[in-house]
């Protein structure tokens, strides 16, 4: 009777090379999904931030009886007041008289008619920011009417993606 050895031998290189490969092609497919998902996420800092900021509006109208002429600032026209040296109020931080979404993915702004009855909220991605390749919805804005829109850099209605 004779006796065999059982010798192991491991992977082959060509076998390496196959599974890293797929590994990679997976990665290509999957990368661009997963990106797109952390921007449409990343949207809810600003759809939060709109809908905070039209409620304020709505309460300041109802003490002024007219809205808000400027997100921030230290005046009786501006929606959320900041004493001197205060950079954030709400979890909002100040960015000269608009303001950046909690977050911080957006910048806010706000611009009214001159009798100040009609206001629009505009949430764009911060300049060089994590949202800045957030193309799709590159603004998002909510009027006084509750209507929101939104559009893509090339500025084409996006509003039922964004929202």
């Amino acid at each position: 009777m004779t006796i065999r050895l059982k010798t192991s031998q491991g992977f082959s290189l060509i076998e390496l090379m196959v599974v890293i490969a797929i590994i990679g092609i997976l990665a290509a497919v999957v990368y661009p999904s997963y990106t797109k998902q952390v921007m449409k996420t990343r949207r809810t800092d600003a759809i939060t931030a709109l809908s905070d900021l039209a409620g304020q509006q709505e309460n300041y109208f109802v003490e002024n009886n007219q809205y808000a002429s400027q997100l921030a600032g230290s005046t009786q026209d501006s929606l959320i007041k900041f004493a001197d040296g205060v950079t954030e109020k709400y979890g909002f931080k100040k960015n000269g008289n608009n303001l950046l979404s909690k977050d911080g993915y957006y910048e806010l702004s706000l611009s009214t008619n001159d009798t100040r009855s009609t206001f629009t909220l505009t949430a764009k991605p911060v300049v060089n920011g994590r949202q800045a390749d957030d193309t799709d919805c590159a603004e998002l804005t909510l009027a006084h009417t509750s209507k929101k829109g939104s559009s893509n850099q090339g500025g084409k209605s996006t509003t039922k993606e964004c929202w």
